[in-house]
């Protein structure tokens, strides 16, 4: 209720809060910023931050709606800073998706997106592969790289990358998807034939 006094008083502290927090300059700072947002509990006013163009007020507003009771984070709201060249945003991004296994299937839709542009620039290359390789354990991500793999429409480097992030990642056994995968690029395609050999 805008008419409310201590609503409209807790508004006010969050912009300030917001605004402040553009000028951080370490960790520490960082979630300091975040825990005073947390305990005010005022989403609506601290989704504004995510519209900032400053990286650090945007980290602080998605660590403190994600802790947030209500805080009501979407993935969307999230993935899409997983491509940011900003390396503390892009961290900031990945840890919150770590957190969050049942945002899956939005996860895979967006990797998906992204394995269908490569090549990009080698350093976004090298963060896409990275991040397929961390997020691997997830079913959802299994599924895509295991179709990756064998994509014909899939740019070799696209097919390549998918092979290396099974490669690289370490689950506990390996998914009969992606044993399945292996068999056919092994059986069908000699252009990738040495790269499944070596993730196999």
């Amino acid at each position: 209720d805008e008419s409310d006094p201590q609503r409209a008083s807790q508004r006010v502290a969050v912009k300030q809060l917001l605004a402040a927090s553009a000028k951080i300059t370490n960790r520490a700072e960082l979630h300091a910023f975040a825990y005073a947002l947390i305990e005010i509990a005022d989403p609506v006013a601290t989704a504004e931050g995510l519209k900032s163009e400053n990286s650090n007020v945007k980290r602080v507003a998605l660590l403190a709606l994600d802790q947030m009771d209500g805080g009501g984070l979407k993935p969307e709201q999230v993935t899409p800073l997983l491509s940011s060249t900003d390396a503390q945003l892009n961290e900031t991004a990945r840890w919150i998706v770590s957190q969050h296994p049942e945002w899956g299937g939005e996860l895979a839709g967006y990797f998906e997106h992204q394995i269908s542009k490569v090549p990009l620039e080698p350093r976004r290359d090298e963060i896409l592969e990275g991040q397929l390789t961390q997020f691997s354990t997830h079913p959802a991500i299994q599924e895509l790289l295991a179709k990756s793999v064998v994509e014909q429409k899939l740019h070799t480097s696209a097919r390549h990358m998918s092979l290396s992030a099974i490669g690289n990642s370490k689950p506990k056994e390996l998914p009969p998807l992606w044993a399945d995968s292996l068999a056919k690029v092994l059986a069908n395609d000699a252009s990738l034939k040495g790269v499944a050999i070596e993730t196999a």
